[in-house]
């Protein structure tokens, strides 16, 4: 019996770690797609910006106030892992 509950508990650990696989894969889709729509909105948003302040030197003043980078990291930095190998 020992043995079958086991086995049991095995299978059933495997199956919540496939779901949390599949529900972490989700988030991490999710995350790019909200990650496109903030660059398209942030571009959308220069360019009106642009459009309003047409002179040269109050424009570039406020764009570059204005200009935000997005970025998106996952894991471990590629520096933190090739100074660990």
């Amino acid at each position: 019996m020992d043995q079958s509950l086991e086995q049991y508990n095995q299978e059933y650990v495997k199956k919540v770690m496939l779901e949390q696989e599949e529900t972490f894969k989700h988030q991490v889709l999710e995350l790019h797609r909200l990650y496109q729509v903030q660059r398209i909105l942030m571009a959308e948003l220069n360019d009106k910006f642009r459009q309003t302040y047409s002179t040269e030197s109050t424009a570039d003043r406020k764009l570059n106030e204005c200009d935000i980078d997005l970025t998106l990291s996952i894991g471990c930095s590629a520096s933190k892992r090739s100074s660990k190998s």
